[in-house]
């Protein structure tokens, strides 16, 4: 219901928040339930399987427009804080 997407909405705004803060990292804005990042000089490969080596799936592209970009959907609270950690660690 409408709490889901309330929480949705500021997991988002807290991704995008987190990521623009990071230097190289272009963070594109969106309407959907997701954020779509380009990592600059960080190679997407690494940060993706480093994050599925933990339980933390995020989605990789292979179009060359987008290939060292992850899409990064809302999730639970814990999620979103298990994500933000790693992330921490690894950009």
């Amino acid at each position: 219901g409408y709490s889901k997407l309330v929480e949705a909405s500021l997991t988002l705004k807290t991704y995008y928040s987190f990521l623009k803060k990071k230097n190289g990292i272009k963070v594109y804005k969106s309407n959907a339930n997701f954020v779509l990042c380009d990592l600059g000089k960080l190679n997407a490969n690494e940060i993706f399987d480093r994050l599925a080596s933990k339980g933390i799936f995020v989605r990789k592209f292979s179009n060359q427009f987008i290939d060292n970009s992850l899409r990064i959907s809302a999730g639970t609270p814990d999620q979103t804080r298990k994500l933000l950690q790693e992330l921490d660690l690894l950009i």
